[in-house]
């Protein structure tokens, strides 16, 4: 194997693996904001869905990094700086008693140091995948180190919600972005000869790039598909909620909840690893939308035993289903501005999730549980309308 491929599964197993661990706070914050500070299932995800808003500007992140490079470099310079930034703030939320609001201000922080970072890697990922066509096999090792991440962040954040709070978690995340930063500064990376064209000219040839792309329907209606998929009205929150307080599961019990999808996503992330460059991508769009929406409707019917075998089945098959849709995005890229049409349409699918938070939040508050899923499968269940219009 190549050193710059090994290089680069390297940095994404690392970097992907701090965006999984770095969830570790969010049980202990929900119990904090449910239990101490007493805030409705609501505006905790009006709350937390602030810290989102990072995630949809991610083009901006994505043509800095296309367009000026540090000390030559587009994409190590920008993931070493925004690793060095999440010590900082780590640091700060780990040792500090702050007030609601500055505390979602710093975590709102940390969100743009992570979204960054993640499009500086995927720059990467794109433009060595397309090279050496493995961009599947990249996000393979990505996502399955992200969810190795997940099976600590579930009991350990159990156990932490149990017996500590959120300061301790975050304060257990510190070692990860230290190790990005060594990673990071003995990756190599081609130096990026910067041609000193002013400011303007390059946002006008790189807007010009973009409206040419807009103008390519297939690229339209592959966007159009990733919104309405991640359009779906979120039931994260609300689903934690009737795990503790509706079957009245201890705490560590659902860390174990959220461990298990985790453990089985693994077996979905070297499955997708082991077919992605051979799979038929237009016939598993239709494929995982069905069982996108078929997962959902199940939650109509929750047992305490069938909390566990969902979190099994749907964490191997949501993985693979993910990581069926990266790979599709991916490979919508054109070459020239991989990272920022990666962001772009990350960042699309960001703000659909944004929305989603928001919409399940208000639908909560109006259908309760219940009707939550079912709006939430239907809007799943639309996007078949749209496939046949996506030339793969």
């Amino acid at each position: 194997m190549r050193k710059e491929i090994k290089q680069i599964f390297l940095l994404s197993a690392l970097i992907y693996f701090l965006q999984g661990i770095k969830s570790l706070p969010s049980q202990p914050l929900f119990y904090y904001f449910r239990e101490t500070l007493h805030l409705s299932v609501s505006k905790i995800m009006y709350l937390t869905s602030i810290t989102t808003l990072a995630w949809i500007i991610k083009p901006i992140y994505g043509f800095i990094s296309d367009s000026f490079p540090i000390k030559g470099y587009r994409r190590k310079s920008y993931i070493f700086i925004s690793a060095l930034t999440s010590v900082i703030l780590y640091l700060l939320l780990g040792s500090i008693t702050l007030s609601l609001y500055f505390l979602i201000g710093l975590m709102l922080m940390e969100s743009f140091a992570g979204a960054f970072r993640d499009v500086a890697i995927d720059g990467l990922m794109v433009e060595k995948g397309k090279k050496f066509n493995i961009t599947g096999k990249i996000q393979s090792v990505q996502w399955g180190f992200l969810t190795v991440a997940g099976l600590l962040t579930g009991v350990l954040g159990g156990y932490i919600s149990q017996h500590f709070n959120y300061k301790i978690a975050y304060l257990l995340l510190l070692p990860f972005p230290i190790s990005i930063l060594i990673a990071s500064f003995y990756t190599s990376e081609a130096i990026y000869i910067n041609k000193k064209r002013r400011f303007l000219k390059i946002v006008t040839s790189s807007s010009l790039s973009l409206l040419r792309l807009f103008k390519d329907s297939n690229f339209t209606m592959s966007s159009l598909f990733l919104f309405l998929l991640w359009l779906s009205p979120a039931i994260g929150t609300p689903y934690m909620n009737k795990l503790r307080y509706d079957l009245h599961l201890s705490k560590i019990t659902i860390g174990w909840v959220y461990t298990l999808p985790s453990l089985s996503a693994i077996i979905g992330a070297i499955l997708y690893y082991k077919v992605s460059q051979k799979i038929n991508l237009k016939k598993w769009l239709y494929i995982s939308t069905i069982i996108s929406t078929l997962s959902t409707l199940a939650y109509l019917y929750l047992t305490i035993k069938l909390v566990f075998v969902y979190a099994f089945l749907f964490g191997l098959s949501g993985m693979f289903t993910h990581l069926l849709v990266m790979d599709f995005m991916a490979r919508t890229c054109k070459k020239g501005n991989e990272a920022t049409i990666f962001a772009m349409l990350c960042s699309l699918v960001n703000f659909a999730g944004w929305l989603s938070i928001l919409i399940g939040a208000k639908l909560y508050t109006l259908v309760h549980f219940n009707g939550l899923i079912i709006i939430s499968a239907l809007f799943t269940l639309g996007c078949l309308l749209v496939i046949p219009k996506i030339k793969v």
